[in-house]
């Protein structure tokens, strides 16, 4: 059967490693013909977990379509993407050691052929990875110094860029006494433990820390042993004179290659043999020097072309012509270096003492030879480099620079390029290094930043196909004035049937007066019941909770809470809590009859009788006032199978809001807290408050329990057009609800036959997407016009779906009213050195729960987490991309403040504003953000932070 071969071969690069606070996937797609010319046409991307992810059951699955994030674009022979994170949270969990597979899949535009390549990328929770070295030896010597080699590199195995790394080696010691008279005590054998003083290091440029072993003075000779491939290369004394450490020098052949190991020891008295080994790397495997080349790179058909081969004297040389694309099917047989190289080292494996990457400076070969390298920066249209004249003075060029340092052996070179971006994310950088022995080439990346706060506007519109009528909706897209140059991005994101799909944040609470014992206990209990299915919940647990509900329930069935509730708009009374406990009987009363647990489902039966009662009569006589107590009661009342739900939901209708066929709810405060944009921005979309999405979760809620579906849509409308672009809403609280109450709506509203066809434009130009059940968990994304006025979105089909259009830009000046009065003092504004108070209070009488403040770090810097004052009410602070959170646990009007130290750790001059956004965690509404901007590193010059990057 005839293969067609393929005509191009993609690839995909990324990063080497992922952080969990990274705030970007990005990477770069090739697509380049066999010919070496680039490919034009369009790239889809696919974000999947990878295999070893996926469960049996699944892979077995022919039909089985794993969840993933999409998105594409056009390509003419590369092309860069970026992924935000937040679309990848919105699919899979970000966790420590997860694996991603990236996928590109390109269509060629002439022929509409598709050929894909992938690459994997793994999370870290860590920068850097610490850990011994098979070297270190596995016992010791009482009296003798114990050497330890610890080695930290980077998650991909690299040792750490940054000089001013640090290790710090805490030891503690295990001991057993003996007692020769045991008169006095019971035992005869103590043991205890007790820490050595630590051991702080600086890193070399391999990244491994030595202690180093005091020979012994009574050590007159030492003997010393070579092994390589399983036998002893060398073997030999030498005579130390007593001393504690001497240089002795060893002959290294090309039998030792690819790596061999030193064996060193001396015999201590008659019998006692100290002894310890490293191993090194040995170049030179193979004793014969082949080398090929051509007599010109590229030719014409049918042109002559010679072949130039060198070898030793009577070699058999072999050589193999075939076409590019052939080895692009990787089904190559070829013998190659490398694999020469893996089989040796596979081979030695068990007996090799340490890894030879990192043994090779722990290699005895020496040479005073210095070398002459030439290091080059290619050339990039994101940036141009820059150049300094005698003077100092800076100008830019935009061609390739060379420059040569001299490096001695076994030492590191260090040079610098002074770049100056022209675009903001991920950079490439290509730089290769040649002298007269050995050339080597990187590509790294460097992270552009924008300057100013971050700002993104989402806008969702719920799709919902019954007939043959297509659904046509037009957004209105708006930027402020004000915007950072170059910030502004507008994405579409589609969805099927998971109008449930979101983040979800954690319960979190720090302090116990904060703690709403009886809601707390009811809502973990809930949880753990639902649970049941998808992990394994000790029935002690669900007991224990449900029995201490119950013996706090008061004689007419309610419950009082004794604590306060951190969201003033949701405290709700009584009759809220009451409903909270209730909704926990309900569903344990089945779990404990399932579990023929009789006694326990006999009290659980009369505490959910009594609980019932009691709401019954508050909704009977008409004193339930406010919509939120409305609404958690009518839900309890209908998940208890209660006549009395029908009434009460018919109450909260009457402080429904109805605006262009949207049905949602209020809380009584909501007019009054909303702030206002001022009169220069007001964006199309403005978000409810926390407290307005949980009434209204909570109303659809009661309707599906009822089974009033049709009247719950528009409700479930009004719902999904205040997600945030993550997928939740405002805080934890709303997303969980509205999670709830979105999943059981389309869990009876979903329709086996969904087939939906999208379309988008932008104005400019107009994307597709087809979404079937067989796409339900793929979220897709589409790069639009970076400022468009209006998007005009076109559905058509049978099912119900999900756009998003969001944009998202930067600001360095506050856009809405602030609800906090924030101050940041730099009481420190050194070049390599910022240390600065910030003091926040709030503007109106109320107070705040929790409140989170971002801190934007500036370009180069990072925070001393370990140098922020432990003020009264600082809860806890951790770094997330490229800002500082900082939780506190209440504002009022009185001013609480913290000092902040931050370090130079990366050379950029000339750094931008940076922000301090304040907010409610509860109500994000009300937030303010201020600015910053030391003096110092605003007027830092190349040549202040970078001496060595100058004449």
């Amino acid at each position: 059967m005839a293969t067609d071969l393929p005509r191009y071969e993609v690839t995909v690069n990324l990063q080497p490693y992922g952080l969990l606070t990274d705030t970007q996937l990005s990477g770069t797609v090739a697509a380049r013909y066999t010919f070496d010319q680039p490919v034009n046409g369009t790239v889809e991307i696919q974000v999947t977990e990878s295999l070893q992810h996926t469960t049996r059951i699944q892979q077995r699955n022919c039909n089985y379509q794993p969840p993933s994030v999409k998105t594409s674009f056009k390509i003419t022979g590369e092309a860069k993407f970026s992924i935000p994170i937040n679309d990848i949270t919105t699919v899979f969990k970000l966790r420590n050691y997860l694996n991603l597979k990236v996928t590109a899949i390109v269509t060629e535009h002439t022929t509409g052929i598709r050929i894909n390549g992938s690459s994997d990328i793994t999370y870290h929770s860590e920068q850097y990875e610490v850990e011994f070295l098979d070297i270190t030896p596995g016992v010791f010597k009482p009296g003798l110094r114990y050497t330890a080699s610890v080695k930290v590199s980077t998650p991909d195995g690299r040792p750490p860029t940054d000089p001013n790394t640090h290790l710090s080696v805490y030891t503690r010691v295990m001991y057993k006494m003996t007692v020769p008279d045991n008169r006095l005590y019971d035992v005869d054998v103590f043991t205890g433990n007790y820490p050595l003083p630590p051991v702080n290091a600086s890193l070399p440029a391999d990244g491994i820390v030595h202690v180093d072993i005091d020979i012994p003075s009574n050590a007159s000779s030492i003997g010393i042993k070579v092994v390589s491939k399983g036998s002893i290369q060398h073997s030999g004394t030498v005579n130390g004179n007593g001393q504690k450490e001497f240089t002795f020098l060893l002959q290294v052949t090309p039998s030792m290659a690819p790596t061999a190991h030193l064996l060193v020891y001396y015999i201590r008295g008659a019998n006692d043999v100290i002894a310890d080994s490293l191993a090194f790397v040995v170049g030179g495997a193979f004793n014969n020097k082949v080398s090929l080349s051509f007599s010109a790179n590229q030719s014409q058909p049918r042109d002559e072309v010679q072949l130039t081969v060198t070898a030793d004297p009577d070699s058999h040389v072999f050589v193999t012509a075939v076409d590019q694309s052939v080895l692009l099917l990787k089904s190559s047989n070829d013998v190659t270096t490398k694999q020469i190289h893996s089989e040796l080292s596979t081979a030695l494996k068990e007996a090799a003492p340490s890894s030879p990457e990192f043994a090779l400076s722990e290699s005895t070969i020496h040479t005073a030879e210095m070398f002459q390298v030439s290091v080059t920066l290619k050339s990039c249209p994101n940036f141009k480099l820059v150049k300094f004249t005698d003077n100092r003075s800076e100008y830019l060029e935009a061609d390739f620079t060379v420059t040569t340092i001299q490096v001695g052996s076994n030492q590191q070179g260090v040079t610098y390029f002074p770049i100056l971006a022209s675009v903001a994310g991920a950079l490439d950088l290509d730089v290769s290094a040649k002298s007269s022995m050995a050339a080597d080439a990187v590509r790294g990346q460097v992270n552009v930043k924008l300057e100013g706060a971050p700002i993104t506007v989402n806008q969702p519109v719920y799709i919902s196909l019954n007939s043959t009528v297509p659904v046509f909706k037009s957004l209105n897209i708006t930027f402020p004035t004000t915007v950072v140059a170059g910030s502004k991005k507008t994405r579409a994101t589609f969805t099927v049937s998971q109008v449930s799909q979101m983040n979800i944040g954690t319960f979190t609470g720090e302090s116990d007066e904060h703690w709403h014992f009886h809601r707390l206990t009811a809502l973990v209990s809930r949880l753990l019941h639902e649970s049941r299915d998808f992990m394994q919940v000790p029935e002690t647990y669900l007991q224990g909770a449900v029995s201490w509900l119950v013996d706090r329930q008061n004689e007419d069935g309610s419950f009082k809470e004794f604590s306060t509730v951190q969201d003033e708009a949701i405290q709700g009374s009584g009759p809220v809590l009451t409903s909270h406990v209730l909704l926990s009987f309900v569903e344990n009363t089945e779990w404990a009859l399932d579990q023929q647990l009789t006694e326990n489902a006999k009290l659980l039966t009369q505490a959910t009788l009594k609980a019932r009662t009691y709401l019954e009569k508050t909704v009977e006589m008409d004193v339930l006032v406010d919509p939120y107590t409305l609404a958690v009661v009518s839900y309890a009342l209908a998940m208890s199978n209660s006549s009395a739900s029908t009434l009460a939901l018919n109450k909260l209708l009457t402080y429904a809001k109805r605006e262009g066929g949207l049905l949602y709810w209020r809380a009584d405060s909501s007019d009054e807290e909303q702030q206002e944009h001022p009169p220069r921005w007001r964006p199309v979309h403005k978000q409810a408050r926390s407290a307005d999405v949980i009434i209204t979760s909570y109303a659809v809620l009661t309707f599906v329990a009822l089974g009033r579906l049709e009247e719950a849509v528009p409700a479930v409308t009004w719902l999904t057009s205040q997600r945030n672009p993550q997928g939740g809403f405002v805080s934890t609280q709303d997303t969980t609800v509205g999670l709830q109450a979105l999943s059981e709506f389309a869990t009876l509203s979903l329709r086996p036959d969904t087939s939906v066809s999208v379309t988008v434009d932008d104005t400019q130009s107009i994307r597709r997407f087809n979404i079937t059940r067989d796409n339900a968990l793929t979220l897709q994304t589409q790069e639009l016009n970076d400022s468009p006025s209006n998007v005009m979105i076109k559905a058509t089909g049978t099912g119900i779906a999900l756009v998003e259009v969001s944009n998202s830009f930067h600001v360095e000046e506050e856009l809405t009213s602030p609800s906090f009065d924030v101050t940041v003092v730099l009481l420190e504004d050194e070049l390599d050195r910022i240390k600065m108070m910030v003091c926040t209070k709030l503007l109106s009488q109320r107070s705040a729960g929790l409140v989170v403040q971002e801190v934007g770090i500036p370009s180069g810097f990072q925070p001393d987490l370990t140098a922020v004052d432990n003020v009264a009410g600082l809860v806890k602070t951790e770094v997330k991309g490229n800002f500082l959170n900082v939780y506190l646990d209440e504002i009022s009007v009185s001013s609480v403040c913290y000092t902040l130290k931050m370090f130079r750790e990366a050379k950029v001059a000339r750094s931008q504003k940076y922000y301090v956004k304040t907010y409610d965690y509860y109500e994000p509404v009300n937030q303010a953000t201020v600015f910053y901007h030391p003096k110092a590193i605003r007027e830092s010059k190349i040549c202040d932070v970078c001496p060595g990057c100058c004449p």
